[in-house]
């Protein structure tokens, strides 16, 4: 039997609006027992007792008083070497300024998490700190030939957490995962992933407190899954998966789609198979090549983590719509993977190619990263 006691306290700054437009601050205790049912599978027990704080980014923006839009002015972008003559002007459009002195009658500054503004983003129903009182457990059958550099055998997965108990946050999380390794010749090994997840939530939520909100629990933003980066391959970090996006009418009749938060999905589904080939460099040279291949998704948001599509006009006078597009559809790169086991560290390289995303996704060729063992 294994015993465990645990503190944390962790800041994570997605605060760049592609990777989400907010942070989160974490602080907690933990306790985890482990049992051995067998000599191949293990029980293991967990609570978890933390406090999450969620700051969306403050933005002040101004809007229409009646209607929520946000406000534009007109301003002259060429006026045809004509100064007094207005006829011939050339004119933009752009966002009224909280700064701008006076501002126009029937306005109000406002954040953009206000609920009075009308493109307000669904990811801020996620800010306010919350306590979460979480119990989980995990089962793990282990029939590898070696618990580090294994050329057969397998593993199964299968977890679940349950957040309530006294806390403020409802949900139950199942997790699973298995891995399989097949050794081809001394120095070719093949590896095969799969995983998948699914939160759901339950219970009523507070919402935002200041104006007396109180709906069906959502997922919180900091419970979600997301994938990208180390963990998928080819895509950025919370490259794939559920985003906030505005879609633009071009005057040539092309539409523009603008990325903004990610927001992560209460699932996912993911296959990674891994390819161990030789380099012929010198062993104590310390590096690794592998081929790789990625497959899966993320996505299915809770219907109240989600926003009806808004139309407006943007600051060049098109046609736009923002939206949340949530589509569990697959994603798939392949590439290939160096690892180093440097002086500082081990360290991999990642040079990936997309074979399908979505126009939406935020893709990557290459990545450089700390690595765990190959």
């Amino acid at each position: 039997m294994s015993a465990g006691l645990g503190a944390f306290a962790t800041r994570l700054d997605y605060s760049d609006t592609d990777l989400g437009g907010y942070t989160t601050e974490s602080m907690g205790v933990s306790a985890q027992l482990g049992f051995p049912l067998s000599d191949r599978l293990q029980l293991g027990l967990k609570y978890t007792l933390q406090n999450d704080k969620i700051d969306v980014v403050d933005q002040s923006i101004v809007i229409d008083e009646d209607s929520g839009e946000r406000l534009t002015s007109e301003y002259t972008v060429d006026d045809g070497g004509t100064p007094g003559d207005t006829s011939d002007d050339i004119t933009g459009v752009t966002y009224v300024s909280a700064d701008d002195v006076p501002l126009p009658d029937g306005s109000l500054i406002v954040d953009v998490c206000d609920i009075r503004y009308l493109n307000r983003y669904s990811l801020c129903s996620s800010e306010r700190s919350e306590i979460s009182s979480i119990v989980g457990y995990n089962l793990l059958l282990d029939m590898k030939n070696d618990p580090l550099e294994p050329t057969g055998g397998f593993d199964l997965l299968f977890g679940q957490d349950v957040s309530g108990f006294g806390g403020d946050v409802n949900f139950i999380r199942t997790n699973a995962s298995m891995n399989l390794y097949q050794g081809i010749t001394k120095s070719v090994v093949a590896s095969l992933r799969l995983s998948g997840g699914y939160i759901e939530p339950y219970g009523t939520s507070e919402g935002n407190s200041e104006y007396g909100q109180t709906t069906p629990q959502g997922v919180r933003i900091n419970n979600r899954f997301f994938k990208g980066g180390n963990s998928f391959r080819g895509f950025d970090t919370a490259g794939l998966g559920p985003r906030i996006v505005q879609i633009i009418q071009n005057d040539d009749g092309t539409e523009t789609v603008k990325r903004l938060n990610a927001l992560g999905g209460n699932a996912f589904y993911q296959a990674s198979l891994d390819l161990s080939i030789p380099n012929y460099l010198p062993e104590e040279y310390g590096i690794k090549t592998g081929l790789f291949l990625e497959a899966g998704s993320v996505g299915l948001l809770s219907d109240v983590d989600k926003s009806d599509p808004v139309e407006f006009t943007d600051t060049y006078g098109r046609d736009a719509v923002q939206l949340i597009e949530d589509e569990l559809s697959l994603r798939a790169s392949t590439g290939l993977s160096v690892y180093w086991t440097s002086p500082f560290g081990p360290i991999r390289f990642d040079f990936s190619h997309i074979l399908k995303s979505e126009e939406y996704d935020r893709t990557e060729s290459f990545r450089f990263s700390t690595s765990t063992r190959f």
